[in-house]
């Protein structure tokens, strides 16, 4: 009786979806016209939500894949599919072949289609590939009143089930890879691959918006960090005292390698710079041999001095350390150290003196900021007090995969560069999670006090600017001896593209990332130096996919919601996360989750302020869907 009863039900079910849908459907054959159907109307009702033993999984690449996970035959009715807004039900059999194609099905462990329907034996699939949006797959029907509907990657967390749906926990998207390239080949991340290309010459002239720099305080004109040298699989020999930064971490590649070598870590570094200065006054060398790419750089009498066999590089190199050009940045990746040491000094409020700490092989990793700054700062009780934080020491002996160096090209005037020199990949706090780091900060912060008297006008001393105390009071730019003030016209988004989010499936899209940030701007007179406190630095997005991904909700972090989270000087900064929920909109469109970060600060001529030099870490990102 109750075989007669499930059968007497199939057959009511399978005529009311041939009364409902049929109609429909022929008409859609006919004429070629999409269905206007609302969903719901169909089916919301008509039919029961039976569990099936049949997966549906929609990949990012638009690959659709059907499994029989049970062990019984399951007979699959209709592929519902969303045609940009209509609902099209799609008989999954001989009769729906001509309409199938354009998806190019195969079929495997047994899976066909009969005259009536699909045939699903057990651990059989069907496998179908939508490479565009135009038709986004829902869900299948069975002939007995089942409907399956599509769940996103397989790659996803189940987070919770109930008869209201499914919320999903993603994978976050971390940066286990030295190069961004590398992240967008997987799938998990898109972006502008023109934003972080290698910056030649040729190529940084036909960039319409990137990373700017400006070199000069008086003619406001902007330059591009190009590439001038890149030397692979070199051996380096350094010893140097620098005036500037140093960011170093694990390499990620060396950190997610099970059987790697812990006592033997492999690091990625960048070095931004001014000037160099031997160590005790008399020793110091920069020393690169590789095929094709070998110098010698050491300091005697007459400041750095390349041996008379090296490259015409190794003479560019030797100006750059003599602080006669441009500030200069190296990145160094893959370096495996057989000794790797950096002597950095920090401030002691209380005895208002420096010391310095060595921090050798592993110990050496982290974040170095300002060594060598000469500042002239004025006091509380309004006497002028030098700042010398002294040089900090960088020692390397190894072997590196890539030592690449750039400095402006001042042939291009107000061009930009990419943001290659700008970013590296590293673990610089040992965690274990390697972070992507932007940074325009390069060797000095910027401050702002008032001078001693009422005639004293206050005195603002400008960010990446460096000339023995350069001081430049509001409204009267001076050219200082080095100049690196960095920033940005494009920022640099990275868009999810792990999972589209259907906007019929899901309300609400939960982002979680982990972050660090730190920027330039020193002293408790944060206003004088910086007025535009509300410009964003860093951005949470919901693109419509369907739309040419024009932004539909986002969270915005401001200069003001950050500058709390960390000191420019002594540097502190510490890692922290945040919780931005973006409501997804109902409508029949893919979405998909983007983050964005740039530097929007450029020295305001007028006024002398408003540079602000910026470094933000990102560590992971992840999402949770929720539901409708």
């Amino acid at each position: 009786m109750r075989g007669s009863a499930n059968l007497i039900a199939g057959i009511i079910f399978i005529a009311i979806l041939a009364t409902l849908i049929f109609p429909l459907f022929q008409s859609f054959m006919n004429s070629s016209s999409k269905l206007t159907v609302n969903m719901n109307q169909l089916v919301g009702n008509a039919v029961s939500r039976v569990n099936k033993a049949v997966d549906l999984t929609l990949y990012s690449d638009g690959t659709l894949e059907i499994d029989n996970t049970g062990s019984l035959n399951e007979y699959l009715a209709y592929l519902i599919v969303n045609s940009t807004g209509s609902i099209l039900f799609v008989p999954l059999s001989i009769n729906g072949t001509s309409f199938l194609s354009q998806f190019n099905p195969t079929f495997s462990g047994g899976s066909s289609l009969s005259q009536n329907f699909a045939l699903l034996p057990p651990g059989s699939s069907i496998v179908m590939r939508f490479p565009t949006y135009n038709y986004i797959p829902i869900a299948v029907t069975t002939l007995d009143g089942s409907i399956i509907y599509v769940h996103q990657a397989s790659y996803s967390y189940l987070l919770n089930q109930n008869l209201n749906g499914i919320s999903y926990l993603l994978n976050p998207v971390t940066f286990f890879t030295s190069n961004l390239e590398d992240e967008i080949k997987s799938g998990k991340i898109s972006l502008d691959e023109n934003l972080i290309a290698t910056p030649t010459s040729s190529f940084v002239q036909n960039l319409s918006g990137g990373v700017y720099r400006l070199n000069s305080l008086t003619t406001n004109i902007s330059y591009p960090l190009v590439l001038y040298q890149e030397c692979d699989n070199a051996t380096v020999s350094i010893m140097l005292n620098l005036t500037g930064n140093i960011i170093n971490g694990f390499q990620p590649e060396w950190e997610s390698n099970p059987n790697r070598n812990a006592s033997n870590p492999v690091f990625n570094m960048l070095i931004t710079g001014a000037i160099a200065s031997p160590l005790d006054s008399k020793s110091g060398y920069f020393n690169v041999s590789s095929v094709g790419c070998s110098f010698n750089i050491t300091y005697g009498n007459s400041g750095w001095t390349p041996t008379s066999s090296s490259s015409n590089f190794a003479f560019i190199l030797a100006n750059w350390l003599s602080g006669s050009s441009n500030p200069w940045r190296i990145k160094i990746e893959g370096l495996n150290a057989t000794n790797i040491a950096i002597k950095y000094y920090t401030y002691n409020s209380y005895s208002n003196s420096y010391f310095y700490i060595w921090h050798n092989g592993t110990q050496s990793i982290g974040k170095y900021y300002y060594g060598g700054v000469d500042e002239q700062i004025y006091t509380s009780s309004n006497l002028p007090n030098m700042i010398n934080v002294p040089q900090t020491t960088i020692i390397i002996q190894g072997v590196a995969s890539s030592i690449k160096f750039y400095n402006t090209n001042t042939s291009l005037a107000n061009k930009p560069s990419t943001y290659d020199p700008y970013l590296i990949i590293a673990d610089t706090d040992g965690n274990g999670y390697p972070e992507l780091i932007f940074t325009t900060e390069d060797f000095s912060f910027s401050h702002s006090v008032q001078g001693g008297g009422s005639n004293k006008p206050r005195v603002f001393t400008i960010a990446d600017t460096y000339s023995s105390g350069d001081s430049i009071p509001p409204g009267k730019s001076a050219q200082a001896q080095y100049v690196a003030v960095d920033y940005t016209t494009v920022p640099l988004e990275m868009i999810l593209t792990q999972v589209p989010i259907n906007g019929t499936q899901y309300l609400g899209v939960d982002v979680v990332a982990s972050l660090y940030f730190h920027d330039s701007i020193y002293g408790q007179n944060v206003l004088s130096t910086i007025t535009a406190t509300d410009r964003g630095l860093l951005s949470i997005m919901l693109l419509d996919v369907n739309n040419s991904y024009s932004v539909v909700s986002s969270k915005n972090f401001t200069y003001q919601d950050l500058a709390s989270l960390e000191s420019c000087y002594p540097p502190s900064t510490t890692s922290f996360s945040i919780n931005v929920v973006l409501p997804v909109p109902y409508f029949p469109h893919l979405y998909e989750v983007a983050v964005a970060f740039w530097d929007p600060y450029i020295y305001d001529s007028e006024t002398g302020t408003n540079n602000d030099e910026v470094t933000l870490g990102v560590e992971f990102i992840g999402f949770q869907l929720y539901s409708r």
